[in-house]
């Protein structure tokens, strides 16, 4: 039998795979498993079309392109509300996302440029984005296999292992898949006896699984930090010159972006070459790490940005974690720490003690020895950390605050030392932009969204960081988008075509 499996397996191509607990297990509506189908039977030919069809007394709309080595074109609509999409989600990987009549995403296909099939996941159809369970085909001993992951209501993972059968099987089963061999029905008591493979059914641990031999192996190649060199000033010049290179000497263009960025990067250099270098920098934190200063978490406009990013790729940061900078006080004999010793041209109006390290203050004080009017204070490291307007020694009016590595964080206004009013914040992993209102270091109101190289993503309204009424963006096609949200859950979409806007009329 094992034999059998295994010759079942040799060059098998899933053209789509169904789950009894989540859907019905049949392909005679399923169009993306049709398609799929008749690319891999036609040696890979491409397939494009657009067409209409009936199914389940409901009227689709589908137009798709399906080439080897690009992504999958696909989109599905029933009475103009979204069905079915393709979004990217690296270079050389696509998700088709499916959607219910709630307009949450209730199932994702995951498949490569070459369109092999990757994984499938499922999520709750009240719930935005609440994953039920995830599957993707395994090999073992050359059998192909299905991992089946569970979550149940408290995040616990379990893991489970779908074996194929060799005959059609008239009972239910967990598992179906249509592939160039045909219907193979998947289950876990289908495990073959002589089978040597994965066991039937695990628990996995969340978290890393070390062994002894881990920490005792030696390394292909030790790293002598003991003799490394620090960077010489040349190399610093060398990695600022590279940094600031004009995108519009490659790419012809020159967006907004591109200039504030480089308008920012500029100051910086002016800025470290009048108020003095590091020493030392064996203290130096990574870059991007937050900088505390004037009782300000600096990383706080990334997290608000990502709040709103729809379905983000990378952990969102609670800012209830995020820890809290001590009081800043104004010293007037500030401890020496030789390390993070900064060497001025010129002396600071003022110096600033966090437990961050020193900071250099050069601008209007008050009687009081208080920042007040304009100024810029400057990180133990020599970079700009704010420069605009102060008042009381807040950050008051118009001002400009940076992350660590020199990239900026926010420009608007500010009140009581918070974001407040109009302003831009730039998410540091990607230069991502928000643009609109600010309360309380939170994008709330009407505020829009650009990719780092200007390009529009959407434009939604607020309530202090949540997403909460319409959105308006754009699909692959250039139709327009408009989504409805409540409390950050999406409860309505719609999309408007050309043709709504501008009917063709049949000649009499």
């Amino acid at each position: 039998m094992l034999n059998e499996l295994q010759k079942l397996s040799k060059g098998m191509i899933i053209y789509s795979a169904l789950m009894s607990r989540y859907e019905k297990l049949d392909f005679k509506n399923d169009a993306l498993a049709g398609v799929r189908a008749n690319f891999f039977n036609s040696n890979r030919n491409p397939q494009t079309d657009k067409t209409e069809f009936y199914t389940d007394n409901h009227s689709f709309c589908l137009s798709y392109s399906m080439k080897e080595g690009e992504p999958l074109l696909w989109k599905v609509t029933s009475n103009k509300s979204q069905y079915q999409k393709v979004k990217r989600v690296s270079d050389d990987v696509y998700c088709v996302l499916f959607y219910g009549e709630n307009g949450v995403v209730n199932k994702r296909l995951y498949f490569d440029n070459f369109h092999n099939w990757l994984a499938a996941e499922y999520y709750d159809n009240e719930r935005e984005n609440t994953l039920l369970a995830s599957v993707k085909p395994v090999t073992v001993d050359g059998i192909v296999c299905i991992k089946f992951d569970k979550v149940d209501d408290n995040g616990e993972k379990t893991t489970e292992y779908l074996y194929p059968s060799l005959s059609s099987q008239s009972k239910k089963c967990a598992c179906l898949l249509y592939t160039n061999s045909g219907m193979i029905w998947y289950d876990s008591t289908f495990r073959p006896a002589e089978f040597s493979g994965i066991s039937i059914k695990t628990s996995e641990d969340n978290g890393f699984k070390f062994t002894v031999e881990d920490f005792t192996k030696p390394a292909v190649k030790p790293l002598d930090l003991f003799n490394a060199d620090y960077l010489s000033e040349d190399d610093y010049e060398q990695i600022e010159e590279e940094t600031v290179a004009v995108p519009e000497a490659e790419t012809g263009e020159y967006s907004a972006y591109d200039k504030i960025e480089n308008i920012l990067f500029e100051a910086h250099k002016t800025n470290k070459n009048i108020f003095g270098e590091v020493v030392s920098q064996s203290q130096e934190k990574q870059s991007g790490e937050a900088i505390a200063v004037d009782g300000v978490a600096e990383e706080a406009p990334d997290k608000a940005v990502e709040e709103v990013v729809e379905e983000p790729v990378e952990e969102i940061v609670n800012e209830a974690d995020q820890e809290t900078p001590e009081e800043i006080k104004v010293s007037e004999k500030a401890e020496e720490k030789p390390e993070l010793e900064v060497k001025p041209c010129i002396e600071p109006d003022s110096v600033i003690e966090s437990k961050n390290g020193k900071y250099s203050y050069f601008g209007s004080l008050d009687d009081a020895g208080q920042r007040t009017g304009n100024g810029r204070t400057v990180s133990p490291e020599g970079i700009t950390v704010y420069e605009g307007s102060y008042e009381e020694d807040k950050r008051e009016g118009f001002g400009v605050s940076y992350y660590k590595d020199g990239k900026p964080n926010y420009i608007g206004t500010w009140t009581d030392g918070n974001r407040n009013g109009c302003g831009v914040g730039y998410r540091h992993s990607d230069g991502t932009m928000h643009v609109g209102s600010w309360n309380d270091n939170t994008p709330d109101g009407v505020g829009a969204r650009f990719m780092s190289d200007g390009m529009f993503l959407d434009v939604c309204s607020y309530s202090m960081g949540t997403r909460e009424g319409k959105s308006v963006s754009f699909d692959e096609n250039g139709n327009v988008v408009i989504t409805v949200y409540i409390s950050g859950e999406k409860v309505a979409e719609k999309i408007i075509t050309d043709e709504d806007i501008f009917p063709i009329k049949n000649n009499e």
